[in-house]
């Protein structure tokens, strides 16, 4: 399971990436010349749902380590 999450949250995290950087850059072929929006929206804000979801399940799995990595900060 660990395995999955792990992978979910980098497909999902390139996802993001990609969509955000896709949304952030002019397009000549959108909707202010005409034509229908490229903006990536409904898959950057899908993605941005399950890569909430896997990393609430990463750091339920992970949660010992990651509490021992706070107290050595502190």
């Amino acid at each position: 399971m660990r395995k999955f999450v792990s992978l979910l949250l980098l497909i999902t995290f390139l996802i993001l990436t990609i969509t955000g950087i896709q949304m952030l850059l002019p397009h000549l072929h959108g909707a202010e010349s005409g034509g229908m929006p490229f903006y990536p929206k409904g898959l950057h804000e899908y993605a941005s749902f399950l890569f909430i979801a896997a990393s609430g399940i990463h750091v339920f799995f992970n949660r010992k380590a990651l509490a021992s990595y706070v107290k050595q900060l502190f």
